[in-house]
């Protein structure tokens, strides 16, 4: 019988790994790492009980705020020079938000969020992760229930703040590895929606509209292929 070592392994540092806390504690950031963690934390707690009541403070969000998902506002560099960022405005992105209600189609979701940690490169990110469950039992914009059961992929997520404690960006859905889940590799409103055929629900979300053009990779029968096929949001009805 194999008996157990009591010498602890020494730690492994690689040549190029930094050194995350010295990093954070050379920051100017006036919101300490656990702190905006917190904040982080509550304005996500505020958007899932400010949808349900009406009570969201929209002051959460500063006013140059930006919303801004893989397929979702806008390509990467804007050609305007007037608006170079990407992403959904404020105001669109709160209506977007409540223009749609996933619980209700979902009342058993759980996000299943962890991994909350400060970027040691802009003190103000807090970066966090999901692997969402649900169970399509309410109507989906029109929608019947179906009945099933999804599970997304894992999904990185971040929320950077100006020095006021407002959110001036949301970065949402990006997908860390897709070969986990039953939604085809798809996060974001793309599982929700494609994976229980309302696809065409996403059309009548005015900030979701333009996402009903894009194609997607054929991930569900396996990895695609080089220059190979791929679906329209349509479909998957």
């Amino acid at each position: 019988m194999r008996q157990s070592s009591s010498t602890t392994a020494t730690p492994i540092t690689l040549s190029d790994e930094v050194d995350e806390a010295a990093l954070l504690a050379a920051s100017d950031f006036p919101i300490a790492p656990a702190d905006l963690i917190q904040k982080c934390k509550f304005v996500i707690q505020s958007q899932q009980t400010g949808l349900q009541d009406g009570s969201l403070d929209e002051n959460l969000f500063a006013e140059d705020f930006r919303f801004c998902a893989p397929f979702v506002g806008g390509r990467t560099q804007r050609p305007c020079m007037n608006d170079p960022l990407p992403g959904l405005p404020k105001g669109e992105y709160l209506k977007a938000l409540k223009s749609f209600d996933l619980l209700s189609a979902f009342p058993d979701m759980q996000n299943n969020y962890h991994a909350f940690r400060v970027d040691p490169f802009e003190p103000e990110r807090v970066w966090f992760q999901t692997r969402a469950t649900a169970t399509h039992t309410g109507s989906l914009m029109g929608q019947p229930p179906t009945g099933k059961k999804l599970e997304l992929p894992p999904q990185a997520f971040s929320m950077t703040f100006n020095a006021a404690g407002q959110v001036t960006l949301f970065n949402v859905g990006n997908v860390i590895d897709r070969t986990v889940g039953n939604t085809g590799g798809l996060g974001g409103a793309f599982g929700f929606f494609l994976r229980h055929g309302a696809a065409a629900a996403l059309s009548r979300v005015p900030a979701l509209r333009a996402v009903a053009t894009i194609q997607v990779p054929r991930l569900a029968s396996g990895p695609p292929q080089a220059g190979g096929p791929g679906l329209k949001l349509e479909d998957f009805n």
